[in-house]
């Protein structure tokens, strides 16, 4: 069902099940901007395919979107690397697009951020780059991020919130006072 939405927009490579999916990863990678990965397969289920792209060096940053109906498994499959996550039933077209071109796209600008700050044998920081450019590249990657984002997530005042540290400290110390009969009405 998602292939066909997919198919017009992307070149697309199936597997079967778990095991088919890490050959498939491994005999592509070079190719392959994404892997779209069902937790439910026979075989090897979704999470150890994960954990084993997680755990290869050549294919660790290859980014994946986790599809399944299992909620419980978003937390899981996100703490084990995978890169966003997509249920099922599957929302409306337009917004399965925009989240596969938005993690193609980050992947795409840390790999260029990381080829030119470290050295592709030893990846290691090149010590011929300035601090001061690499400061630069951050901000851009930052700033693509942020002006990514339609609206704003948090923004944190600080003023706001010593004003509700004051506030809470407030009622806690006119708690201990009404116990301890500070007042006298």
């Amino acid at each position: 069902m998602l292939g066909n939405l997919l198919e017009n927009d992307y070149e697309l490579i199936y597997a079967s099940n778990g095991v088919e999916a890490i050959e498939q990863v491994k005999n592509n990678k070079d190719t392959l901007s994404l892997v779209l990965l069902d937790l439910i397969m026979p075989g090897m289920n979704g999470l150890e395919v994960l954990k084993q792209i997680k755990n290869d060096s050549v294919l660790k940053n290859l980014p994946v979107i986790v599809l399944t109906s299992d909620r419980e498994s978003e937390v899981e499959s996100l703490n084990i690397g995978a890169s966003d996550f997509i249920p099922k039933p599957y929302p409306q077209h337009s917004v399965i697009t925009a989240r596969i071109n938005r993690t193609i796209e980050l992947s795409e600008d840390r790999m260029i951020i990381n080829s030119t700050e470290c050295d592709p044998l030893t990846e290691l920081f090149n010590r011929k780059m300035p601090v001061e450019r690499r400061f630069d590249r951050a901000n851009m990657a930052c700033d693509a991020v942020k002006n990514a984002i339609s609206g704003n997530i948090g923004i944190y005042n600080s003023a706001i919130h010593e004003k509700e540290l004051f506030d809470e400290q407030l009622i806690e110390d006119f708690r201990k006072a009404i116990e301890e009969n500070q007042f006298k009405v």
